[in-house]
């Protein structure tokens, strides 16, 4: 909301007091100097007062605009372009130009100071702030205060210029990942390579079930039955992919960008990249205190949508991966792939993963490494490497091959090697 205001400032209080007391002591002490500092005093605040009030005549003719990115991705700087505009015929003095940016109720502030915007001038002004994490960020109203002689009044403007800004986690190339399982589902044997909406055509309605997307409402058979139904739609043949993870609290080793979570997430938006540049369609199954699941589509806009959910995902889940699995695999389409994301101490959960495999879901565990975000001693260190051997063989068993992970490893390398 903008707004406009003649403000006077705290500081007045001593200068009136000041007066008073020249005034006082001129009068019992008939004392001329004492007068003559009153009335200088008195004729500096007249003139900071009319200055003011040309200050605000002039700030109506002021014109604010700022450009700023809507999104970033963490560590770098969001740049601000400001421009001011003075489209009236007095000028503005003694200028202080402020806002700020606020990320986890934390605030950067920034001011500028300009002495004169002349009539018909047009500034503009450039600045930067870095983000360095992930996560949604709000940039405040920019504040204009235009003062006086002596600063005793201001004007305040407020442009109504606050903003979102999201910044995404970091992502990395991939050049390769498993083979992808080709599904097919047809209605009726009928297989069709056209595309309409989302890998879907048109077929009929039926009753809703937990899982369908409300997208796909029927409102007006809804109504008319008084229950809720759904567009059902033919399948074609297509490659679908599913991302799978959980951001838990109390497995959220490490700090600042090198925490569990901050992996996860940067491979978790890596692999929708690759996998939506590839046309390839994109579900992702999380938990990070409340359930988040974005069904599978494909293209840019979507693809947007992912990286806002992990640009604001935090870890906030206290459910264990066995659990999750229970209770929302059901989510997850048969004849897919899935990719797992999850930390060597989620390995009790392996039986409720290699599940998936009797619905025709090819199964990728890409697993973190936990030993290499604690401080662990050398002996704790021999045993993680152990256990990681166990897993490969555990995996290996099944017929599933998976990727480690391990803090300050290079993740596009990781994903170069072959699964094990």
């Amino acid at each position: 909301m903008s707004s406009l205001g003649f403000k006077i400032s705290p500081k007045i209080i001593i200068f009136i007091t000041a007066e008073l007391c020249f005034l006082v002591s001129g009068i019992k002490v008939k004392i001329d100097t004492f007068y003559f500092f009153f009335f200088l005093l008195f004729i500096l605040l007249s003139i900071d007062l009319i200055l003011s009030m040309i200050n605000l005549v002039a700030a109506k003719k002021l014109k604010i605009s700022r450009l700023i990115q809507n999104k970033l991705t963490a560590g770098e700087s969001l740049h601000v372009e400001l421009s001011l505009h003075n489209q009236g015929y007095f000028p503005l003095i003694n200028s202080t130009i402020g806002d700020s940016l606020e990320y986890a109720n934390k605030k950067t502030d920034r001011t500028l100071f300009l002495d004169l915007i002349s009539p018909g001038n047009k500034l503009n002004l450039k600045y930067d702030y870095t983000c360095q994490q992930r996560g949604k960020y709000i940039i405040s109203p920019v504040t204009i205060r235009h003062f006086g002689l002596l600063g005793f009044f201001y004007i305040e403007k407020i442009a109504g210029l606050e903003k979102e800004v999201y910044v995404y986690p970091q992502t990395f190339k991939i050049q390769k990942v498993s083979a992808l399982v080709k599904g097919s589902l047809p209605w009726f044997g009928v297989e069709t390579n056209s595309i309409t909406g989302d890998e879907h055509n048109f077929f009929g309605v039926r009753e809703y079930k937990r899982g369908d997307s409300i997208k796909r409402i029927h409102w007006l058979s809804t109504a008319r039955k008084n229950q809720l139904i759904i567009k059902e739609f033919e399948k074609q043949s297509f490659y679908q992919a599913s991302i799978v993870f959980i951001l838990n609290k109390d497995e959220d080793w490490g700090k600042g960008n090198e925490k569990v979570s901050e992996y996860i997430l940067k491979i978790a938006a890596s692999l929708a990249k690759y996998f939506i540049e590839k046309g390839v369609s994109v579900e992702i199954l999380a938990h990070t205190g409340k359930i988040n699941h974005l069904p599978p589509n494909k293209g840019e806009s979507y693809l947007e949508e992912i990286f806002k959910l992990c640009a604001l995902a935090q870890a906030e889940s206290k459910i264990n991966l066995k659990e999750f699995l229970q209770e929302y695999s059901e989510y997850i389409h048969s004849n897919s792939t899935v990719f797992v994301l999850l930390t060597d101490k989620n390995m009790k959960d392996i039986g409720e993963i290699l599940y998936l495999k009797s619905r025709n879901i090819s199964i990728v565990p890409l697993i973190l490494i936990s030993s290499t975000f604690l401080s662990y001693p050398g002996s704790q260190k021999k045993k993680e490497a152990l256990k990681k051997q166990h897993s490969i063989k555990l995996f290996n068993a099944a017929g599933v091959k998976a990727l480690f992970f391990c803090k300050g490893d290079d993740l596009e390398e990781v994903f170069l090697q072959t699964p094990q």
